[in-house]
């Protein structure tokens, strides 16, 4: 059901229609399977970049002139719109219709919120022995008000799950009844898939650890949210903006941001001189004590769900320092706005100065009257940027070091701001996004969007200054 090389014959050639989750997708699985060879390019209605994945990026009338007749052409989006809109593409350019391929059946793959509030989770399938990286991650994920079903007879997973009262085991002959009445279907084994699940794929959502890339951790970051209803959601919505009117209210003669990364960089930062300012720091840098007396944080940012929002043990290190610096410095903190309610659930005591953000396409900075953000992968370009953006027109950045050519993972960390001794506990709790990240695509975009994220604040009448050593050139041309 989720094999996408069943739709694959190793003797002809093929051209991926879309850039995206699915896109990838089908690159990663084809060349698992069969190796670069099948793949001649990806296609793009009005390409941005060169290539992706290694492959060359066409329009859709350049891949209809070199293709070959034999060539085949896969539409990469589970949106029946957004296909036709591809196909319709191709067929103008002189493709065949026999030359399609449409992914719409795989939609699952990459839908991640449902449409409407959950009431009932199914864990699917039987948990026939003990898995606490399931019963863990359920637990923590899925609030009260959600009824979770579990089909298990083994008593140790049973004791695993707890004996919460909205969690209920169920026998092998009730699973099909509750696969009628859930509405969300949490399938912790994509392997087991099958066509005997076809009739429930609206509402099928993989949170298996091994399954592809970053699809359990945004099924399990959507889920909590997903409980509450919409009038619920606005609540939140509008504390969060409570928060941020108060936090401009409190910062309001401040002339000057600062925004410290946790590369190795920002060990050159060895003064207290930033004291006074409006400073943000990001993820584990909670665990510099001696760095955080030195500028006293004004707001802290997370958005890794595997490393700073889970119950695997580098999130609990991480929880024990930011409730304690947390209390010491009372600083601001900015989230996704999905991940509010969760972080409530979890750390009530942090929800007064919490702030939700959402994200949209094109680059922004959050204001009173719009609380958003632009949506890019990295913590600095995400939150921290724009939020030094909103609060002062003078931003110092500092501890962006970026990477060097021989580095193999993203880049290095300070180990005064990492939990080195537990990075394995993260990449245990999630394979899958490990597996499959492409390092080298990531840091190029990372660099291409700091550069248009400072050129866009530039427009708007902001000054950035970067203060310690960088291999960004972005940051390099701005360094004092």
């Amino acid at each position: 059901m989720v094999d996408i090389c069943k739709l694959i014959d190793k003797d002809k050639k093929y051209y991926i229609y879309g850039i995206a989750v699915l896109g990838k997708f089908c690159h990663d699985r084809i060349v698992e399977k069969y190796g670069e060879g099948l793949i001649k390019g990806f296609i793009q209605t009005a390409p941005k970049t060169e290539s992706f994945c290694g492959k060359k990026i066409y329009t859709p009338e350049q891949a209809a002139e070199s293709a070959d007749d034999s060539d085949i052409f896969i539409l990469a989006s589970a949106f029946p719109a957004r296909a036709n809109q591809m196909r319709s593409k191709l067929l103008y350019s002189g493709v065949l219709e026999n030359a399609i391929i449409s992914l719409e059946d795989y939609g699952f793959i990459v839908k991640y919120i449902p449409n409407k509030q959950i009431k009932s989770v199914l864990v699917w399938p039987a948990v026939e022995k003990r898995n606490l990286d399931l019963s863990d991650k359920i637990k923590w994920f899925i609030p009260d008000k959600i009824q979770i079903f579990v089909c298990s007879s083994n008593e140790e997973v049973r004791s695993d799950f707890g004996a919460a009262e909205n969690v209920h085991f169920i026998s092998e002959e009730n699973m099909g009844e509750c696969l009628e009445s859930a509405d969300y279907i949490c399938v912790w084994d994509a392997g087991k898939l099958d066509s005997g699940l076809e009739a429930y794929k609206e509402k099928i959502h993989i949170v298996d650890p091994e399954f592809y890339h970053l699809t359990e951790m945004t099924n399990y970051r959507y889920l909590y949210n997903s409980g509450f209803s919409e009038e619920e959601k606005e609540i939140f919505r509008q504390h969060s903006l409570e928060v941020f009117k108060k936090m401009k209210q409190e910062y309001a003669g401040v002339k000057r941001a600062n925004v410290f990364c946790s590369g190795p960089s920002i060990e050159e930062v060895v003064d207290n001189c930033y004291k006074g300012d409006y400073n943000v720091i990001c993820n584990s840098m909670v665990k510099d004590r001696e760095f955080l007396e030195n500028i006293h944080p004004s707001m802290l940012t997370f958005g890794d769900l595997a490393f700073y929002l889970s119950p695997n043990d580098y999130c609990k290190a991480f929880y024990k320092d930011l409730l304690e610096t947390y209390e010491k410095y009372h600083y601001y903190i900015v989230v996704y706005e999905y991940e509010v309610p969760l972080i409530k659930n979890h750390f009530p005591m942090l929800y007064d100065r919490l702030i939700g953000v959402r994200c949209r396409g094109n680059y922004c900075f959050p204001t009173e009257e719009d609380l958003y953000v632009g949506g890019t992968p990295n913590i600095c370009t995400l939150f921290m940027v724009p939020f030094a953006s909103a609060m002062c027109d003078e931003i110092g950045i500092a501890g962006c070091t970026g990477r060097n050519p021989d580095e193999n993972y993203f880049w290095k960390h300070n180990g005064r701001t990492q939990y080195l001794d537990l990075m394995h506990c993260v990449f245990e709790a999630y394979p899958s996004f490990f597996k499959y990240q492409d390092y080298e695509d990531y840091y190029d975009k990372h660099c291409d969007q700091t550069k248009d994220l400072l050129e866009y604040g530039e427009t708007q009448g902001k000054s950035y200054i970067n203060m310690t050593t960088s291999f960004i050139q972005a940051l390099k041309d701005r360094t004092v």
